[in-house]
């Protein structure tokens, strides 16, 4: 999946770094929670921060591994949570399968 824009870069880096997250539970299940608790450190080590790039003329911004990448990927860790797997992964599928075709600006709201 591409994005139509650099704003929403989070949702392929998060999902890339949500899905190592993943590997990680089912492979090394002792190291997942360090893992996190790692991601989260670095997360909350600076005030504030959207996922939503706002200078996209800005690479280090777009590039953020605090924040397109690791906050990104605990949004998608807080929203599984929340959906539980059996619906967050068929959703993936789904949002993946009507996107695929196409870039896309990358808005859940639109699935």
């Amino acid at each position: 999946m591409t994005c139509g824009n650099w704003e929403h870069i989070w949702l392929n880096e998060g999902f890339a770094t949500h899905m190592a997250s993943i590997y990680i539970e089912n492979k090394f299940p002792a190291n997942a929670t360090v893992y996190r608790n790692a991601q989260i450190n670095a997360i909350t080590a600076d005030p504030g921060g959207s996922v939503r790039v706002d200078d996209v003329n800005n690479p280090n911004r777009i590039f953020s591994q605090r924040l397109s990448y690791y906050k990104g990927s605990h949004l998608l860790y807080m929203l599984r949570w929340i959906l539980s797997d059996a619906v967050f992964f068929p959703g993936v599928k789904n949002y993946l399968h009507r996107k695929i075709v196409r870039p896309t600006s990358c808005h859940f709201r639109d699935c």
